[in-house]
């Protein structure tokens, strides 16, 4: 979140127009990616949709309507990821103790 937002011009210009962002090769890695991290982590969602929404979150449009338009902290849009991450782990955690 923290390198998109220092980059954010270029990751804006790099964006394609809505109908064809699902279909962009870094935005499938994303979503690819995290997907397999979930089923990794052996969480009860549903790994493709969970996906599609963690990647929701870090779209850079996104997070600069955030930050610039609604005037939320980049600290407050990172914690609300952190959340999110946890809320869809935590089922993972039950009956496991830590290292």
């Amino acid at each position: 979140m923290r390198h998109e937002r220092a980059h954010l011009d270029l990751y804006l210009a790099a964006q394609p127009e809505a109908p064809r962002r699902e279909l962009a090769p870094a935005r499938v890695l994303r979503v690819s990616h995290l997907a397999a991290l979930l089923r990794q982590a052996g969480t009860d969602a549903d790994p493709q949709l969970a996906a599609h929404t963690l990647a929701g979150f870090l779209d850079v449009a996104l997070v600069d309507h955030l930050v610039t338009r609604r005037g939320m902290p980049l600290e407050r849009v990172e914690a609300g990821w952190h959340d999110l991450v946890d809320r869809l782990l935590s089922p993972c955690r039950v009956g496991r103790t830590e290292p």
